[in-house]
């Protein structure tokens, strides 16, 4: 079924590029190799249903169908499907889609999230949760459930968007008796499975089941992901990437990137267990890949991701030991006159406002600098909880300090989203008494 579907899509592209030279034909020997390279930059140029470019694989694997469909018509003795057609096929595809597993190294080492960022999502969604609990009670704390199961469904159990927008209330499989709780997941271009989940992702399942029971009756459909209330709905992927990223905002997940994307999860998730397992079969079994190169990706991506986080741990006390040099961190070059005629006097340097502390001498950034005093404080308590009570006060003491700054800077955040990016007055630093 699957595979009746890839063909049939590429297909439709092959006869929209067809048509609009004029040549529309049932036999593929007609065509040469560079026709195939022009249907091949033509693709590049397209956009999908969503607006989008189509994407490197998606090209790629386009080729791959049409050399599916020869085979086919080959075996059903077609007129006009030949190895000759194979052959400029398989060239065409070596000379234009070279490069293509790089690229998709790229992506996920870009896309995949680190440690760090899956605690804060995960504490965004328990908060959400909790949100979601309240709401039952009081209709203004109401939190957004169908984004936190999707959320929950791509960066805990690895589900695709495709697989999401397709989940029927009936692919939810509990076991009471033994808790060996499966979800059956199928896509119209993915084989079906079924994939374990545990009782927090039953729950979840549970609760968006019971929250859609009344949009599902008024669109008469048994779909999972369906909206009852303003009015009854289908979300689809858009929608629900679009709920998550709204969710991220409304608990300020300082670290997690902005254009989160359901599609992130496995990516996130792949990695993660590359790193944890270690062990690629065993990965590729949980991920539902299909080939072992796929799985290369998330193992190749894991040691991008190890030497970014080796890196960080080693520069970690000396990034702390910058940024505390700053109480209040700086928005702009006008909160610090001082530095700004000292560059003032060097037009060749460039100010502007860096994304990290090491980008630029004179600016301390809020998000760098929280998550050091972060990092710092987890630190010391750990420290202190190791050492007992009487042995770990200083650590404790320590804790609390950066504790405050931590507050001190969300409050410094809250006052310039507050202000428009235009914060009030700040406090300036007693200069310290020099000893006699």
């Amino acid at each position: 079924m699957a595979q009746a579907y890839n063909i049939w899509a590429t297909a439709r592209w092959l006869n929209r590029f067809l048509a609009e030279r004029g040549r529309l034909s049932t036999e593929f020997d007609q065509l040469e190799e560079a026709d195939w390279a022009d249907h091949a930059a033509w693709l590049g140029r397209q956009r999908g249903d969503h607006g989008k470019p189509l994407s490197h694989d998606y090209r790629r694997c386009q080729f791959g169908w049409i050399a599916a469909a020869v085979r086919h018509a080959q075996l059903l003795s077609l007129p006009g499907s030949t190895n000759r057609t194979l052959d400029a096929l398989h060239a065409v595809s070596q000379r234009v889609f070279r490069g293509g597993n790089l690229i998709a190294q790229r992506r996920v080492q870009q896309r995949a999230l680190s440690r760090e960022q899956y605690d804060e999502l995960y504490a965004v969604l328990a908060e959400e949760w909790r949100r979601v609990q309240e709401g039952e009670r009081s209709p203004t704390c109401r939190g957004d459930l169908h984004a936190l199961g999707a959320c929950w469904l791509a960066f805990h159990d690895g589900l695709r968007p495709e697989e999401l927008n397709v989940l029927t209330i009936d692919d939810v499989r509990a076991d009471p008796i033994h808790e060996k709780h499966k979800l059956h997941v199928h896509a119209p271009n993915k084989d079906p499975d079924m994939v374990p989940i545990d009782r927090e992702s039953l729950t979840i399942l549970n609760a968006i089941v019971d929250v859609g029971r009344d949009g599902r009756d008024a669109l008469d459909t048994r779909l999972l992901f369906v909206r009852s209330c303003p009015r009854p709905a289908i979300l689809t992927t858009e929608s629900l990437n679009r709920a998550v990223r709204q969710m991220l905002q409304r608990h300020d997940g300082h670290h997690l990137p902005a254009d989160l994307q359901l599609r992130d999860g496995r990516k996130s998730l792949g990695t993660h267990l590359a790193r944890g397992v270690g062990n690629r079969e065993r990965v590729r079994t949980i991920m539902r890949h299909a080939w072992a190169s796929t799985t290369e990706l998330y193992y190749r991506g894991r040691q991008e991701l190890e030497a970014a986080s080796g890196i960080a741990k080693a520069i970690a006390g000396e990034v702390s030991r910058l940024s505390s040099a700053y109480r209040y961190p700086g928005q702009g070059t006008g909160e610090r006159a001082d530095a700004l005629e000292q560059v003032q006097r060097h037009p060749d340097r460039d100010v502007r406002l860096a994304a990290h502390c090491f980008d630029c001498p004179l600016l301390a950034v809020w998000a760098s600098k929280r998550h050091n005093f972060v990092y710092e404080r987890d630190e010391f308590q750990r420290r202190a909880v190791r050492a007992g009570e009487a042995e770990g006060e200083r650590d404790f003491e320590h804790a609390a300090l950066t504790d405050t700054y931590v507050t001190l800077i969300d409050r410094r955040l809250s006052q310039a989203r507050s202000t428009d990016g235009h914060p009030g007055p700040l406090r300036r630093r007693r200069p310290r008494r020099r000893q006699r």
